[in-house]
């Protein structure tokens, strides 16, 4: 519809996919955070399966409106963070490992992604495999950013190596 000086767009409740998908993410989480794997990580698929491609892709952006994608990618590597953290105390380590490279190959400067693929890996049985994955994540973070990987990560690294349980 049209008002002075341009457009408006009315918008029902249930029909934004950014308030849905808010909404499942904040129930996902609850839900984790209340002990439901199970549940959370159902409710936090179900937000992703709203995500369709990078946000106003096809707009050019002000640098104002790349900020607002900043933050909604921003959004979307949490939730799938916390969909990966439900995964992985289901015991499905396994069947993460791909969708985690990919998330890697995505966002290489995502510790908290790297995290979870080295668990997963280590939890597999993929000692190698998860202190490669470490190796890589360092070399991402240090030739991109000059920076070395957060004690957590090191941590888990140190764990890997003494075949503690991280």
């Amino acid at each position: 519809m049209t008002r002075h000086p341009g457009y408006a767009i009315s918008v029902a409740p249930g029909e934004l996919d950014l308030a849905v998908f808010t909404a499942l993410a904040d129930r996902g989480r609850a839900e984790l955070r209340n002990g439901d794997p199970a549940s959370a990580a159902e409710t936090l698929g179900d937000a992703m399966l709203l995500w369709r491609g990078r946000p106003l892709e096809d707009i050019p952006l002000s640098s104002l409106l790349e900020a607002q994608v900043v933050a909604l990618e921003d959004m979307r590597v949490s939730v799938l963070n916390d969909w990966a953290a439900a995964r992985l105390q289901l015991g499905e380590h396994e069947d993460l490992i791909s969708e985690l490279r990919l998330m890697t190959g995505c966002w290489p400067l995502s510790e908290r992604t790297w995290y979870h693929l080295m668990l997963a890996l280590y939890r597999s049985g993929r000692r190698a495999d998860a202190l490669e994955a470490f190796m890589q994540a360092r070399q991402a973070m240090v030739s991109q950013v000059g920076i070395e990987p957060s004690e957590q990560l090191r941590a888990v690294q140190e764990a890997i190596l003494a075949e503690g349980s991280p």
